[in-house]
């Protein structure tokens, strides 16, 4: 489901925890890829806002089912991911805020959906389990207690 609001109104639903979106994504290796990522900063005010991406590239995932640091959905589980998706929860993506709606005004970031609540808490759990993350990143992105 693609859902375009107005800039004075998207501003308050692109920044929540748990929004999905489809971007394309540079990475440190100069290559670019279309993927989805999703917010996952604690602060919806903070800035930058933290994403994790997904992939259905599962070939890895298949071979060590012991590690951590990720969640498995299956197809359709949320709707916009037609295929098995791994969330991966091992690395944040940080994106400063007036670049994420620039790109969103300028279509080249999507809202798809927002994550199901026991999902989000699934990918909590993954986020709290990661020893890729430190203490501090975790903060930023995990909930109070």
């Amino acid at each position: 489901m693609k859902l375009t609001l107005p800039p004075e109104l998207a501003e308050s639903q692109i920044f929540r925890r748990g929004g999905l979106f489809k971007m394309t994504v540079q990475f440190e290796d100069g290559t670019s890829r279309e993927k989805y990522g999703i917010v996952v900063t604690a602060d919806h005010t903070r800035d930058p806002v933290f994403l994790v991406l997904t992939t259905s590239k599962m070939k890895w995932y298949d071979a060590n089912p012991k590690a951590t640091g990720f969640i498995r959905l299956a197809a359709g589980e949320v709707q916009s991911l037609g295929k098995e998706t791994v969330v991966t929860c091992r690395q944040l993506h940080p994106v400063p805020r007036a670049a994420f709606m620039e790109r969103y005004q300028g279509k080249t970031i999507e809202f798809c959906e927002q994550i199901p609540p026991a999902i989000l808490a699934k990918i909590d759990a993954a986020i709290e389990r990661s020893v890729t993350l430190s203490a501090a990143e975790k903060a930023l992105v995990l909930p109070k207690k």
